[in-house]
């Protein structure tokens, strides 16, 4: 299991990398195709490999981690509670995780790569946690 210090430098990076993603689409249209879908790009496809694949990188229960982080950004943005020391964060971490289904990594990899807001989740997942 990684430390805490290793989790939070993940998500800083997993931002940076979601940000830069979706700065790419925001530049560049989807394209429409049948008048219904709307599919990715070749270069499309190549950016959000570039956050996917850096995810995928690492061991289930580190995704898991990346994952819980998140879904505390979204979930607890009205939260009022405080974490005082690393037993406190890691336990609510372990909490929301429990919570969690696990298909696969690269199932829930998808899941949390194609949410648009993933980068302000993990912002805000990071910042209740107090990181």
């Amino acid at each position: 299991m990684k430390k805490l210090n290793e989790i939070k430098e993940i998500v800083v990076q997993t931002i940076k990398l979601s940000d830069e993603f979706h700065r790419f689409l925001g530049n560049n249209e989807l394209k429409e195709k049948d008048d219904i879908k709307i599919r990715y790009s070749q270069e499309d496809l190549k950016e959000r490999r570039k956050l996917s694949g850096y995810l995928e990188s690492f061991d289930d229960d580190t995704v898991r981690a990346v994952q819980a982080i998140m879904y505390i950004g979204r979930d607890e943005i009205y939260s009022n509670k405080t974490y005082s020391d690393e037993t406190e964060v890691w336990a609510k971490i372990e909490e929301k995780k429990k919570t969690l289904g696990f298909e696969t990594k690269e199932i829930e990899v998808d899941q949390m790569v194609s949410k648009s807001p993933l980068g302000d989740y993990l912002r805000l997942g990071l910042k209740l946690l107090g990181l």
